[in-house]
């Protein structure tokens, strides 16, 4: 009886096709293999360090590139269609690549794999947001967050496996889950009911929402020093002896705490205004990079890394439920492809803002600079997130009885 109302608080209440679209977002990500192992796949064919990276670079140009025209898709044509799109686009350059001699043809391939990484996901934000209500919808993300989670923890063991066998093998795999994936989605997903079918949207329509244009800034904040994790955290960490073994063995705490914390977490944002559950998430960033500069060893790396993740956890669940919130009715697949572009944003310019302040003026200013920039982005989520909440309370008077009520935009 127990276990049975920890399950309903945890995940019971949602639809049968939340679960699809989880299922096959767990799929997915279990085989999302290609991305770490790209740059070893073109050095093995003795392309040289800098030219590999490129690769990796068109797969983040096609990531960007898709962002607005996924979110217009997901709005205008639909959620169902925009995600078996974006799959098949997926799965044919995953089979491709390896059978690629001509190396534009790879970074062709590599473009239109991120392209359809990033085209799909904001219909699946937006299918959330017609699936589940709003108070269920920080709890839905989570789990959806946790899914992706699970999935990013398995995929590095299962892709190192494949790639000491044959890179034919790897990215094949990843071709297939992503056609799993997609039979998942033809065969029992069923198209969600749209607020305001035949509403054709602008794709850049959500930023001429000052809400969202604050979210977007301030979250560009928090982005933006997750991404130190990746860049600048390793160089400082072997300036202090220690190795890629050290590294790795601190980052594992990132994704064991997401596996084991997502849900409750979620589950005590759930009590809280969105505006307390964002500062909370800016706090524990911006402390998290703060303590980096006074850690010496692994488990005191791992520490700081569980303070930031703690954050990480309250931005990713509590944000999309927020956009939700704010997106006008035949609009969410537009507003939250807009705000997803902060992530993007935060992996252009944070390793390239960290990589000049690391050398330039040492660690404790790369790390008191993050804590500086937690501590504003708390005071903006804090104070000026208010107005996004009393606005809250207003109804679109244009919104059929039938429909749920949206936030009437500014």
């Amino acid at each position: 009886m127990h276990l049975h109302r920890l399950w309903q608080r945890t995940a019971g209440g949602f639809p049968a096709d939340f679960w699809v679209l989880w299922f096959g977002i767990l799929v997915n990500r279990i085989g999302a293999l290609a991305f770490p192992f790209l740059s070893f796949f073109l050095i093995s064919r003795g392309v040289p360090q800098n030219v590999a990276a490129a690769a990796v670079s068109c797969w983040g140009i096609g990531g960007l590139s898709a962002t607005f025209l996924g979110g217009w898709s997901a709005d205008s044509i639909g959620r169902k269609f925009t995600l078996l799109t974006g799959l098949s686009i997926s799965a044919l350059a995953m089979f491709v690549i390896p059978w690629c001699q001509p190396l534009f043809l790879v970074y062709a391939c590599a473009f239109l794999t991120g392209f359809a990484f990033d085209f799909q996901r904001p219909a699946v934000s937006a299918a959330v947001a017609d699936l589940v209500p709003v108070s269920d919808r920080v709890r839905a993300y989570a789990l959806n967050y946790w899914a992706i989670n699970i999935g990013a923890s398995i995929a590095p063991l299962i892709g190192g496996l494949l790639a000491t066998i044959s890179f034919h093998f790897l990215f094949s795999f990843d071709g297939a889950t992503s056609l799993l994936y997609f039979a998942i989605i033809l065969f029992w997903f069923r198209e969600p009911r749209q607020h305001v079918p035949g509403v054709r949207p602008s794709p850049f329509a959500a930023f001429k929402d000052r809400r969202l244009l604050l979210l977007f800034g301030l979250a560009c904040l928090l982005t933006g020093q997750f991404f130190q994790a990746y860049s600048t955290l390793p160089l400082v960490m072997s300036q202090k002896g220690l190795d890629a073994g050290d590294f790795s063995r601190a980052l594992v705490t990132n994704g064991a705490t997401v596996v084991l914390l997502s849900i409750p977490i979620s589950r005590f944002l759930q009590r809280w205004s969105p505006a307390t559950g964002l500062s909370i998430a800016a706090i524990c960033t911006g402390t998290g990079f703060f303590l980096t500069q006074f850690a010496h060893t692994t488990v005191e790396y791992a520490a700081a890394i569980f303070v930031w993740t703690l954050g990480e956890i309250a931005i990713a669940s509590t944000t999309p439920a927020l956009i939700s919130r704010i997106a006008p009715p035949g609009q969410q697949g537009v507003y939250q492809a807009s705000y997803s572009m902060s992530w993007s944003f935060g992996i252009l310019l944070g390793p390239t803002v960290g990589g000049f302040v690391l050398p330039t003026f040492g660690e404790h200013a790369l790390w008191s600079g993050c804590g500086i920039l937690g501590l504003l982005a708390t005071v903006g989520f804090w104070f000026l997130l208010r107005k996004i909440e009393v606005g809250g309370e207003r109804v679109s008077t244009s919104v059929p009885e039938t429909q749920e009520p949206a936030l009437e935009p500014e």
